[in-house]
C-alpha cells in the first residue's frame, strides 16, 4: 500500500495462485534415489492416499488427500540432500529441512538449519530421523478426521496410523500466478 496524503491509502488486492503439475512414480527401491531428486511422502489409509502437505502446523505437518502419482498444488516437494549423519537423506523444503523435533512428544518440525534430527534413514516404507531425539519414526496419523504426518517413538500399527511411501517426481512444473481482486 502507499499514501497519497494523510487522509487517503491505495490497497492492491490480489490473490496468488500457485499452480504445480508433473507426474510421480512410487518407490519400490530406495537404492534408486539420488540427492538431488525430488520426492513427495505419501500414505494410504482408509482406501484414501494422503500426502506430506506444504501446510506446517505448530508441531506436525498437514495431510491432504491426493490422487496417487497425481502432483497438486498444496503438496510439499521435497527434495533429497546429504544427510548430517552417514547413510542419510535431509529431506528439504525450499525453505528448510523436516525433522524430528523431540523425544517427548510426536513433533514433525522444519528447520532452515541441517542437523541429525534432519537427517532420515529411509527405506520404502519408512523414515526414520538419526539423530538424539527418540520420537523419530515418521508416520501417517488420521488423527481424529485432521490427517497428519508426525514422528513417533515407535512405528504404531493401530488403525489410526498408515507407514509413509515415497514416490519419486518428474516433469515437474511450478508457477505462481497473481489476479486481481479488486483496484
Amino acid at each position: 500500500s502507499f499514501t497519497v496524503n494523510s487522509n487517503l491509502e491505495f490497497h492492491a488486492l490480489y490473490s496468488r495462485i500457485d499452480i504445480i503439475s508433473g507426474s510421480a512414480t512410487p518407490v519400490t527401491d530406495v537404492s534408486n534415489l539420488a540427492v538431488g531428486d525430488q520426492v513427495i511422502i505419501c500414505a494410504t489409509h482408509s482406501g484414501k492416499t494422503y500426502a506430506l502437505s506444504t501446510k506446517q502446523n505448530n508441531n506436525n505437518r498437514s495431510a491432504m488427500e491426493v490422487t496417487a502419482g497425481k502432483l497438486e498444488t498444496g503438496i510439499q516437494l521435497l527434495t533429497l540432500q546429504e544427510g548430517a549423519v552417514e547413510n542419510t537423506f535431509a529431506f528439504y523444503t525450499g525453505t528448510g529441512y523436516l525433522y524430528a523435533a523431540s523425544s517427548s512428544s510426536n513433533h514433525l518440525k522444519t528447520d532452515d538449519k541441517l542437523t541429525k534430527n534432519g537427517s532420515w534413514e529411509i527405506t520404502a516404507s519408512s523414515a526414520v530421523a538419526r539423530g538424539d531425539y527418540t520420537h523419530n519414526v515418521m508416520q501417517f496419523n488420521a488423527n481424529s478426521g485432521t490427517p497428519i504426518f508426525s514422528c513417533y517413538a515407535e512405528d504404531k500399527t493401530d488403525v489410526n496410523f498408515a507407514d509413509i511411501m515415497f514416490y519419486k517426481t518428474s516433469d515437474v512444473v511450478t508457477a505462481t500466478y497473481y489476479t486481481t481482486l479488486a483496484q
